[in-house]
């Protein structure tokens, strides 16, 4: 059970990506006919999921991917789904899902509560769980959010600030390609395949 919720602590993500696209799915399949565009909830779940995922990738693949890893703490495999081909899938869908609801910009801000929300918690909770692997008083996911490192507290703010603006650009991209496609089905509207 506590494997189960470190996970989901890590990579609250990969759950957030699942769950966003199954609601699409479930939609997609079950709408209306004449519904052609994906509620707004929906489309702001897979905004939050895509930008997070997209931050999680670039995040493991530059700042992780070159440090040693425990190999009893992980499956190989299993890394490469979560931080390769689950950014790259919902990259995917949000340059060719044929549903895509044009956003309103004021998503960027939804966007970057999700993760400011995990990070307060993330330091909030760090100092009192102990590392299962090394046995000390404190756990963080990410040695970049560990403020007992060597950079400190100026090391995890910096971070932070990086990763924040980083989002920022990452979620104005993925509201702009929505409102683009939005005005390209506006100006041409395609038949989407209706249910059986």
């Amino acid at each position: 059970m506590l494997r189960a919720l470190s996970f989901a602590h890590a990579y609250p993500n990969v759950a957030d990506g699942v769950l966003a696209l199954l609601a699409a799915v479930v939609w997609f399949w079950m709408r209306p006919h004449h519904e052609q565009r994906e509620p707004r909830g929906i489309a702001l779940a897979l905004a939050v999921a895509t930008t997070c995922l997209l931050i999680t990738g670039v995040v493991y693949n530059i700042l992780l991917r070159p440090l040693p890893n425990n190999a009893d703490d992980h499956v190989a495999w299993a890394n490469e789904i979560v931080h390769v081909v689950a950014p790259a899938f919902l990259l995917l869908d949000l340059l060719i899902a044929p549903t895509r609801r044009a956003l309103p910009w004021r998503s960027v801000l939804a966007v970057l509560a999700v993760p400011s929300i995990w990070i307060a918690y993330t330091l909030l909770r760090g100092p009192f769980v102990t590392d299962p692997r090394l046995g000390v008083a404190f756990w963080y996911p990410y040695p970049f959010l560990n403020p007992n490192g060597v950079a400190g507290w100026g090391g995890v703010w910096a971070y932070v600030a990086g990763i924040a603006a980083a989002f920022v650009a990452v979620g104005s991209f993925v509201v702009w390609i929505s409102r683009l496609r939005g005005r390209e089905r506006e100006a041409s509207p395609a038949v989407v395949p209706a249910t059986p």
